[in-house]
Parts: structure tokens; sequence; C-alpha cells
């Protein structure tokens, strides 16, 4: 009954708002007419039934499978390439992996793929490969996409996304792209280095030394802004401050800040009489 009249009263508002039923109400202005169409409109929106638990959760599900067959359309043709990784395609100590290592490292190089795919930024996953750089809990991929984005899947990621492939709850991200084939560096800096502010963080460093100095430094306009490992960033600025006797003297200092935890790791200033850690 109530979808009933939410049909009448959307029906009566519509033919009201183009003025079809104008020469039945030819005594009415044109305010009372559009007013008209409001409060019909009004009480459409009011009549029309909310879902009930259930019909919300199975558009919920219709939309989750949705997303999971799209993102699964992106990434299954080459990942069907794949093959079972072996302790010969490595060097050194990982030709010593055991069977259940291996397979482990399969299925996430293959959770990898889906991991890219799962990024609004990747149109199609056309290839991928294992970075080795240390030890297997810091494994990561690298994923191309037909669109030139590319990928540094770490192995978080992977592991979600092959667990999300077994169950089929793949689900968009917005995960930005670490680089593109075209600049190839921007895959080396972590997410949390690339969204770290340059001046910022000198700025950070510059007050944390200045707490520690006798006299507020002069300092060198410029200064040296480094990648570091993982999410660290280093810099290194020169400056010229007073001791305690007054004397300027040339310093500098070199500031670890992890982007990451937006913290300072380690400072030293180095100066004529040696070197000082503050962190």
């Amino acid at each position: 009954m109530q979808d009933a009249i939410a049909i009448v009263l959307f029906l009566a508002s519509i033919v009201v708002a183009f003025g079809v039923l104008k020469p039945f109400i030819l005594q009415l202005d044109r305010k009372m007419h559009a007013l008209t169409a409001i409060v019909l409109f009004i009480a459409f929106v009011i009549a029309v039934p909310k879902p009930t638990p259930e019909e919300q959760a199975e558009r919920e599900a219709a939309d989750l499978a949705a997303q999971n067959t799209e993102i699964r359309s992106k990434a299954d043709d080459a990942a069907q390439k794949l093959k079972p990784i072996q302790a010969d395609d490595f060097a050194g100590p990982r030709k010593n992996s055991t069977p259940d290592e291996l397979e482990t490292l399969t299925r996430r190089e293959r959770g990898a793929f889906y991991a890219a795919a799962r990024s609004s930024q990747c149109d199609k996953v056309s290839w991928g490969f294992i970075m080795i750089d240390g030890p297997i809990e810091k494994d990561k991929w690298q994923v191309d996409c037909e669109n030139d984005n590319r990928f540094v899947i770490t192995i978080e990621e992977a592991e979600e996304a092959s667990q999300m492939l077994a169950s089929n709850t793949l689900s968009e991200t917005d995960r930005p792209a670490s680089c593109t084939v075209s600049t190839p560096a921007e895959c080396s800096r972590s997410l949390a280095q690339k969204q770290a502010n340059e001046t910022e963080v000198v700025s950070f460093c510059d007050i944390t030394v200045d707490k520690a100095l006798v006299s507020s430094p002069d300092w060198k306009w410029s200064w040296d802004y480094r990648f570091g490992e993982d999410d660290n960033l280093v810099v290194t600025r020169g400056f010229t401050a007073q001791n305690a006797y007054g004397a300027e003297l040339r310093h500098e200092y070199r500031c670890t800040f992890d982007a990451a935890k937006q913290a300072i790791t380690d400072l030293k200033i180095v100066g004529p009489l040696g070197t000082q850690d503050l962190i």
C-alpha cells in the first residue's frame, strides 16, 4: 500500500512540475503551482519506504560481488600466467626455502597482482615480479598496470588480497600508484616519504636544534634533503651559533625524521669540538 501511495505522489509531482495540469489550475498563480510541486515531491520522499535490513544487506552484498568480479577481471589474465615459485629461482639463502615457504610465496605473489587491481588507479594488471631486498618478512612486489601506473605491493597488502581472493570479497581502494613507468625512481620511496612536506620536515628539525642551542642560530640558506631507508628522511643543514663563551662557530646538523611516525629518530650536531648526539 505504501509503495502504491509513493508511486502516485511521485507521478503527481512530475505532472504538476511540468505543467500538464495547467488547464485545470488556471486560477492558481505560478507561485502556487511551484509550491504544489514542492509539497508533492516532499510527500513522495516521506512516503517512499526505507529498505529493510534484509534488503539493505542484499544491496551491499550485490555491490561487493560486483566489485569482486570487476577486480578479478583486471588481474585474472596476468595472474593465470604466474608459475609456482621454485627454490632454484633464487640465489643465496633463499635456495634453502622449504616447500611450505615457497607455496606461501607463490600465493602472496598472486595476491600482489590482485592488491594492485584493487586500486582505482589500475585499469588492468599487465605483469609483476618479486623485489627481494632483505629478509622474507620484508618482501615486496612490483606490479605494472596497462595505464603505466606501477605499484610496489607490501607483504601485508599481498596477504590481505590473497585472503580476500579466496573468500571472493575483493573490494576497490583509493590506493595511489607508487610511481609510473616513466618515473621509476618514485617507487623506491615509501608512501609516507612521498606524503611528507620537505619544508615542514626541515622546519621541525630546525626548531629541535634551536631549542638545544645557547643562542638562536644563523641558518645557512640551503639544506640537503634525502630519502633514507624505510620511511626515513634525512636533512643536513649548516648554521652558525655562539658557544657558551660567545664565540661564533660553524656547525652542521644531521636530522633523521621518520615520516610514518612523524618524529625525529636521530639528531646529531657536528662542530669544531666534535659530534654531539641530541637524539
